[in-house]
């Protein structure tokens, strides 16, 4: 999983990432980061590594640290 910054440019630079853990239907994973008090778009991208298909989630504004 990515957390990746939505900078209308292509590829959106990735903020931090994780490895998830799950079985074959459900999987989970916790990513942390800090942008200085920063306001910016993000958005999490989930993927497995062993195929090209891959999911965003809705992109949010946040203010973070």
């Amino acid at each position: 999983m990515e957390v990746k910054q939505d900078l209308s440019l292509q590829p959106d630079p990735v903020v931090t990432h994780t490895n998830d853990n799950g079985s074959k239907t459900y999987y989970s994973g916790v990513a942390q980061s800090c942008d200085s008090g920063n306001t910016s778009t993000y958005y999490g991208r989930t993927f497995f590594t062993t195929n090209t298909t891959y999911h965003d989630s809705s992109h949010k504004k946040l203010t973070v640290c």
